[in-house]
């Protein structure tokens, strides 16, 4: 999913599905909650950029922005640190990001669950901006990685998963051939002395040339 097109196509109010998220059984991972914070960081640094240029009103609204969101932040950042000593638990898997992912979207936007870009506190003040005729400059924002994506995880996984069956069945063919071909040698042999010997009185007497009649 891409972000900068995730977040203009809510700024135009158009619906996008949490499936583009990539979530488990709709639960948001800790890997996506690492990438929403790389985002929304990219967001308020940008933001910040401006702040010595705006009015005093939008300095305040900021600072409340900045401050509920650093808040948020630390919420999430325990079930980050938390995560690091989970050793058995990939990130793109662990959904204990759920909570916190939700607690930041909802401090920027209380109504993001229904993908209403009108109470979107961050671009609220980026309108602004350019209505106190700030110039603000084109900017981006981090991306989510691709190891992030629970699904791809968990396809690559199984084909992990199936490539190492096919492994070990292949290595136990060979090992199976391995053991048995003496026994399959010798089998052959016995089977074929066997043959030899059963069918020897019906085959035909060979004639011999004699001496002196060539």
């Amino acid at each position: 999913m891409n972000w900068d097109a995730h977040f203009r196509a809510l700024s135009r109010g158009e619906k996008r599905s949490t499936a583009d998220f990539g979530t488990i059984l709709g639960r948001y991972t800790v890997a996506e909650l690492q990438d929403l914070i790389n985002s929304k960081d990219d967001e308020m640094s940008n933001l910040a950029k401006y702040a010595a240029q705006a009015s005093a009103g939008w300095q305040s609204d900021f600072q409340k922005l900045s401050s509920d969101y650093a808040f948020a932040k630390q919420k999430a950042q325990t079930i980050l640190d938390m995560a690091k000593r989970d050793y058995l638990t990939p990130d793109s898997i662990n959904t204990a990001g759920d909570e916190p992912y939700r607690l930041i979207l909802s401090t920027l936007n209380p109504r993001w669950e229904s993908h209403d870009a009108s109470t979107d506190r961050g671009l609220s003040l980026m309108q602004r901006l350019n209505a106190e005729n700030v110039k603000v400059a084109p900017y981006s924002v981090r991306q989510p990685r691709q190891t992030s994506d629970a699904p791809q995880y968990v396809s690559l996984q199984a084909k992990r998963a199936v490539d190492a069956a096919a492994k070990a069945a292949e290595d136990a063919g060979k090992k199976v051939f391995q053991w048995s071909r003496p026994v399959l040698i010798a089998a052959a042999v016995v089977a074929g002395v066997l043959g030899f010997v059963l069918v020897k009185p019906y085959l035909p007497t060979p004639s011999h040339p004699q001496l002196g009649t060539s």
